[in-house]
């Protein structure tokens, strides 16, 4: 399974230009638009570790008692 890294970048550093340009999935931080955002949320898929406990390995319940 996968989940998903979210990695804040500038909108006006290199890397964002070169993000943007790949079409990389992003959305402007909590509170900006994309009209005004300075900062943007970059969203990158990552492989879970093998073995990792994901969210079908437990009920609600359980969760919660993780938690």
């Amino acid at each position: 399974p996968y989940y998903i890294r979210n990695v804040r970048v500038g909108a006006h550093t290199p890397i964002f230009k070169v993000l943007q340009d790949t079409g990389v999935p992003m959305d402007p931080e909590n509170g900006q638009t994309k009209d005004n955002a300075n900062t943007w949320v970059i969203h990158f898929p990552v492989k879970s570790p093998d073995g990792a406990v994901t969210r079908n390995d437990r009920t609600a319940l359980q969760q919660c008692d993780f938690w």
